[in-house]
């Protein structure tokens, strides 16, 4: 147990060295460029660890993976803004009014059949704040 803390010690130093190597050569770069190197630094690191974990394509994939933006937050808004505007300009209010309800709806809609979705192919979130739509699952009858 005490061979695990000294050698991680031993590579948290080794890491902090080389941070510091690192900055004090960004700091030196005198063309004005800091910012860039500093940027370049990081994603030099980030492909490097990638590359030899494995994690390359998983990464992406991760990103990719992340759930599209519902339509329902920018409904709201068009909804309120609508009935504002329906008082004092009725054409631009009731197009907005008219927006804001079908993004509504379409939010919804992608709500609904997104968990459903999710309930199937087994995508559910690990923090329990998301049940499936149906209330059960396949497997939970066998």
């Amino acid at each position: 147990m005490a061979t695990d803390s000294v050698e991680d010690r031993a590579a948290d130093d080794r890491i902090a060295a080389l941070a510091r190597e690192l900055a004090t050569a960004i700091k030196e770069e005198r063309r004005g460029g800091r910012g860039e190197l500093r940027d370049y630094a990081i994603d030099v690191l980030r492909e490097s660890v990638a590359e030899d974990a494995g994690e390359a394509q998983p990464a992406l994939a991760t990103v990719a993976a992340v759930a599209p933006l519902n339509p329902f937050g920018l409904g709201l808004p068009l909804l309120l803004a609508g009935a504002v505007l329906a008082g004092i300009f009725p054409p631009v209010g009731l197009l907005l009014l008219a927006g804001g309800i079908l993004a509504c709806a379409a939010g919804v809609v992608m709500a609904l059949f997104g968990a459903r979705r999710r309930a199937r192919t087994g995508m559910t979130p690990t923090d329990g704040s998301e049940t499936p739509a149906s209330g059960c699952s396949m497997e939970q009858g066998r």
